[in-house]
């Protein structure tokens, strides 16, 4: 009879094996940052500091996902309603205390309109999504994370034994393909979006994450593409009519990619380790100026002495940062 998998404890980054080989336990945000800028990635998954205060669209990111973990429950009983869809947006927005925004970020809360129009936003997607969804969706899971029973292992090598842990937004057969649905929000929807998201180190793992479900579960159907489910935050204006609120687009990997990819986390998981072992974390100037700005970039704008200071007044200790759950964990 075989030993049961030890849960990856929440925050375990890696676990050193008694043969000197490290366990890496890692998603697609930590490899992403690593890969971005090794200080960033140092900051942020090992002092685990972040800064003060809320950013409008990581916040409004995380509302829409909470709000359609509850929508496509409900659409997955049957049970899914027109008042069911204000209730979801409403009861999110203030879980997650969204009116707090109108102090931090004022000009962007009045742009979005608040609750009113987050409520708008949910109702405009439901009468969109409905007929999409009923003729075409299986839903077949909801926010369920996969990995932390080390049963996704992405690759070793004699120094590293890299494990994948993902959390899809959803899981639906369509078509007879099994596909990991990732929900994003954007302020515009543009032609170009697609190309942002292949390659694309989630979507990658999405797939990855979906292959080996399919084979753990003996289910015959394949899993070789992600869809991004995309959200516009703002109402294109009269000229902007020929954007989109919302949009759908499949990306897909061959084999080969997702070969490629494997070896790709091992070599960073490697890197990790080296940079962990020698506290030599490499800077990478170019990620500062990044869309607004790294959020980091208040420290490593100035000189070394001066980050301690830095630190404690415009910055926070956090919990380290968790995947997901188990439903033991959440009762706790």
């Amino acid at each position: 009879m075989g030993t049961i998998p030890k849960l990856v404890k929440p925050g375990e980054l890696y676990k050193i094996l008694p043969n000197g080989q490290w366990e890496f336990f890692v998603d697609s945000s930590a490899l992403r940052e690593f890969l971005d800028c090794e200080a960033k990635f140092e900051l942020r998954y090992i002092q685990c500091i972040r800064s003060r205060g809320r950013e409008f669209k990581t916040e409004i990111g995380s509302w829409w996902s909470a709000t359609l973990e509850l929508y496509y429950n409900a659409f997955r009983s049957g049970s899914l309603t027109r008042s069911d869809v204000v209730d979801f947006a409403s009861h999110t927005w203030d879980d997650k205390n969204m009116d707090e925004l109108q102090v931090d970020v004022p000009k962007s809360f009045a742009d979005f309109g608040g609750k009113m129009g987050a409520v708008a936003m949910a109702l405009e997607y439901h009468e969109w999504a409905t007929p999409l969804d009923t003729a075409r969706w299986k839903v077949i899971s909801v926010e369920e994370g996969s990995g932390r029973l080390r049963e996704l292992l992405v690759g070793e090598t004699p120094h590293v034994k890299a494990y994948y842990i993902v959390k899809p937004d959803l899981f639906v057969v369509e078509d007879g393909v099994l596909t990991p649905i990732d929900h994003k929000t954007k302020d515009f929807i543009n032609p170009r979006l697609i190309h942002d998201y292949k390659p694309h180190l989630q979507t990658l793992g999405y797939v990855f994450a979906g292959q080996e479900l399919a084979r753990s579960l003996g289910l015959d159907v394949q899993c070789d593409r992600t869809t991004i489910n995309v959200a516009a935050r703002k109402v294109p204006k009269t000229k902007e009519t020929n954007k989109p609120r919302f949009m759908r687009f499949p990306v897909q990997y061959s084999v080969d990619q997702i070969t490629s990819w494997r070896t790709r986390v091992v070599r960073a998981c490697e890197r990790i380790r080296y940079c962990i072992e020698n506290n030599i974390f490499a800077w990478n100037d170019n990620s500062c100026h990044k869309y607004s700005g790294c959020q980091y970039r208040p420290i490593h704008s100035q000189p070394e002495g001066s980050w301690p200071v830095i630190i404690q007044s415009s910055f926070v200790k956090g919990e380290p940062w968790v995947p997901y759950l188990t439903d033991g964990e959440e009762e706790d």
